[in-house]
């Protein structure tokens, strides 16, 4: 009997979001370009949204630590793909 070796898709919580990358997807370089531009859409938007939340006076301390907390975890998405990669990409500070 031949044995059909395939992996499966690997999962991560983002939140309350699980994301999905499947092999398709880590193997295929256009979709992971347009996985990693959605990624890096996201952390601008986490970027924006805690220099938004400073501003308020009444802003909440631990609600900035979440957001700053998913920002690191993003930025960290990012990286490793860079790293898969075949073309190098720009850093996120």
């Amino acid at each position: 009997m031949r044995r059909l070796n395939f992996a499966l898709p690997r999962a991560f919580a983002f939140g309350h979001t699980l994301v999905v990358v499947s092999n398709f997807e880590r193997n295929c370089p256009m979709s992971m370009h347009s996985h990693l531009a959605e990624l890096e859409r996201r952390h601008k938007a986490l970027e924006r949204e805690i220099e938004s939340e400073k501003l308020h006076p009444a802003s909440d301390d631990l609600h900035i630590v979440e957001l700053k907390r998913k920002k690191l975890f993003l930025k960290d998405q990012i990286e490793k793909l860079r790293m898969r990669s075949p073309e190098p990409e720009r850093t996120l500070h």
